[in-house]
């Protein structure tokens, strides 16, 4: 998976650019965090509790500016509830910055 989103970028953009990415259905949110690291804005969003704990476990174990480049949200596509103000629209703490 993470070739595959390597060559998906690699031939979409110029090399360095930052890119704004949405990860809906990131599971435990490995590829997000990859992202991240990488420098890219990250939103990810899963409907699955379990799931946004474990990516919410997986992030805080990152630096300060890895953290800083993600955002998770609890949903299904509908109306996402984000998990750092618990805000039930399209706008909450994470947009404000």
């Amino acid at each position: 998976m993470a070739r595959q989103l390597d060559e998906q970028i690699a031939g979409r953009f110029p090399v360095g650019q930052r890119l704004r990415v949405l990860d809906v259905g990131m599971g435990q949110g490995t590829q997000a965090l990859r992202l991240a690291r990488l420098g890219h804005q990250v939103t990810g969003v899963e409907q699955d509790a379990t799931m946004i704990a474990a990516a919410r476990e997986a992030l805080a174990g990152e630096p300060d500016g890895i953290r800083e480049r993600v955002r998770l949200v609890q949903g299904t596509g509908g109306t996402p509830v984000c998990t750092s103000c618990r805000a039930a629209s399209t706008w909450c703490c994470a947009t404000a910055s």
